[in-house]
């Protein structure tokens, strides 16, 4: 059974209430579903991921070496070393 982007980004916004500062990749971001016994197809995580930062409820972070990282709302990744805020581009 597919899970849907709206279910998906309810469980990392939940997780995100209750780990402020989290911030992680994509793949780790599908532990913190599997940690709360709901996991998710990479392509419905992938569209949830999109819809949060959509909404500024999670925040794009590239580092140096071409990963991209994911932060809550608590993450202060920004000021890391080897890494930079990436701009996405939001619909308007």
């Amino acid at each position: 059974m597919t899970r849907s982007v709206q279910e998906v980004a309810a469980g990392i916004k939940r997780y995100c209430d209750a780990h402020p500062d989290a911030c992680d990749t994509l793949e780790g971001i599908a532990w913190w579903l599997v940690i709360q016994r709901s996991p998710a197809e990479s392509e419905v995580l992938e569209a949830a991921v999109d819809y949060l930062i959509k909404c500024n409820m999670l925040t794009s972070y590239r580092l140096n070496d071409g990963t991209t990282l994911f932060g809550c709302s608590g993450c202060t990744a920004d000021g890391a070393p080897g890494m930079e805020i990436e701009a996405k581009e939001r619909d308007t």
